[in-house]
């Protein structure tokens, strides 16, 4: 950013404590600011505390504001063309709050090349803690922390959701809504979380009440109704007790007391059993003792028995009965826990796939390449050569590339390493997926990607190609006089006819994104 302080040296005192910081959105063109005044004025002319020398940009084009004594932050636009947040403009003389995190434009950012984007994310950092205390009578908050405490136990570990019509497997007493054991059943007799064989599925009257009292008091967790319609058609557990082997002697059961867990404890519930054969009654008996004897403080054994942490402490940890709770690894399908993202030793989830991964301390795991993660997007290894996929099959984008790199005696790695320090590690370059960069995108992201940011490998292909990609735009100024000169095509790289059409792929540049629709 011309004519700013640099960040390593502002110009303030050392004493005086930066309130925010603005992270540039375009680290290569711009610098990222730290925020000290109360009010920061921004626009071309010098006489602003920040200054940009962009024509498109009014002489004072926004103004931020910072209260501090509520630790708000205000932005008012005072420009011609617009100040953006996100998409949203805010007009002329209008002021709005801020939060952290916002992404504020200067310039509306599909109205711009990316090479051009003028924009910033907001970063407070200081946050007023505001402490609020409730007041509860002693009894009104035992009911509610018992139902909190129960919110694990209340979980189907089939969708990993509070349970909806939940029904217990015979003999395990192990809970599931439903729906999921109605899919479940019709490929396997086994129970989901132990894999013992089931003799019968009964519905659960008891953790459905208890189920709908907790959503009472926590509504924000109930699913949408259209999902919990659909769960219900395709629930096959409605009426009488669903028996599997009728050969052998079944206790039908009716769990009246605790909840069964989810998670494949393999803590049953306990129940009021009434035996229908006559030699099963001293050993149902028995069962019934045991379970009755069941104590809390007793239980410290393994949560599930194919959990690397359920079996022996790595690094520090071992899942207890009061553990997180248990999910698939992304990578080995083997269960570990849902740890705290704080938990850096032992958790790994790829921002992009949204995958948890046991990599980390799971030496099984760590053999299966086809995912393995290698948490940081710097530590991750780049291709030897440029895939045509880069720039979306045009072939004749990618000689170009390569002429170039062949002139310049560049290596990919020189091309990760460029957009690392240059890009990534300045908070400007993001991952996209959306109309302007694919042509059938699946899903919408937005996302900052930092030199941390944790990825998979599968999923870092996906960013490469990006980087790549990004980089091209960076350097289009350096091409030679043939490539650089030509108009840019409304299409861009979902353009259908450079694919196929060589002459079309040569006369227009595609190194750009999708401008019409």
């Amino acid at each position: 950013m011309q004519g700013t302080p640099d960040l390593d040296e502002p110009n303030v005192s050392n004493s005086q404590q930066a309130w925010g910081k603005l992270i540039s959105l375009n680290g290569g063109k711009f610098n990222s600011q730290d925020l000290y005044d109360e009010e920061i004025t921004i626009g071309r002319l010098d006489t602003n505390k920040i200054v940009i020398n962009e024509s498109r940009l009014s002489g004072l084009h926004c103004k931020i504001k910072w209260d501090t004594a509520n630790n708000l932050a205000q932005l008012q636009d005072l420009s011609t063309n617009g100040t953006f947040i996100g998409d949203q403009k805010i007009g002329k003389n209008n002021e709005i709050i801020l939060k952290n995190g916002d992404e504020i434009y200067l310039l509306h950012k599909s109205k711009v090349p990316i090479s051009d984007i003028i924009g910033f994310t907001l970063v407070i950092k200081q946050v007023k803690e505001v402490k609020v205390e409730v007041q509860l009578d002693e009894q009104q908050q035992k009911k509610i922390q018992m139902l909190e405490d129960m919110q694990e136990d209340m979980h189907c570990p089939i969708c990993d959701d509070l349970i909806f019509q939940c029904v217990s497997l015979v003999p395990c007493l192990h809970n599931f809504c439903g729906a999921c054991f109605s899919d479940w059943m019709a490929k396997s007799k086994t129970c989901p979380s132990c894999r013992k064989d089931v003799q019968s599925v009964n519905k659960n009257s008891m953790v459905n009440n208890v189920v709908e009292r907790y959503l009472l008091m926590n509504p924000d967790k109930k699913r949408p109704a259209e999902e919990y319609k659909e769960m219900e058609s395709k629930n096959k557990i409605k009426g009488d007790a669903i028996v599997f082997n009728s050969s052998e002697p079944v206790p039908i059961v009716q769990p009246v007391a605790n909840v069964a867990p989810a998670r494949g404890r393999g803590r049953p519930a306990a129940t009021q059993q009434v035996p229908i054969v006559q030699q099963d009654i001293q050993k149902e008996t028995h069962k019934l003792n045991h379970i009755s004897d069941y104590s809390a403080e007793e239980d410290d054994g393994p949560v599930t028995k194919d959990c690397v942490t359920c079996i022996r402490p790595i690094n520090g940890y071992q899942c207890q009965r009061k553990s997180v709770p248990h999910l698939n690894c992304g990578n080995c399908a083997s269960k570990m826990p849902k740890f705290d993202l704080n938990e850096k030793r032992l958790v790994f989830r790829c921002q992009l796939c949204e995958n948890y991964f046991c990599t980390l301390y799971n030496k099984n795991c760590q053999q299966l390449s086809k995912k393995n993660p290698n948490i940081r997007i710097e530590r991750h290894a780049v291709p030897g050569n440029v895939d045509v996929q880069c720039f979306r099959q045009n072939q004749f984008e990618l000689q170009a590339f390569l002429d170039y790199m062949k002139q310049k005696g560049l290596t990919t790695q020189d091309i990760f390493k460029y957009m690392l320090d240059n890009h990534i590690s300045k908070g400007g370059f993001k991952f996209v997926e959306g109309k302007r960069t694919h042509k059938d995108p699946k899903r919408t992201i937005d996302m900052l990607i930092l030199n941390d940011t944790p990825v998979c490998n599968q999923c870092f292909t996906l960013v490469w190609q990006q980087i790549v990609f990004r980089y091209r735009i960076s350097i289009r100024d350096q091409m030679a006089d043939k490539i650089k000169n030509r108009g840019q095509c409304w299409f861009g790289i979902n353009c259908n006819t450079m694919t196929h059409n060589p002459q079309h792929a040569e006369k227009l540049d595609h190194i750009c994104e999708q401008t019409k629709f």
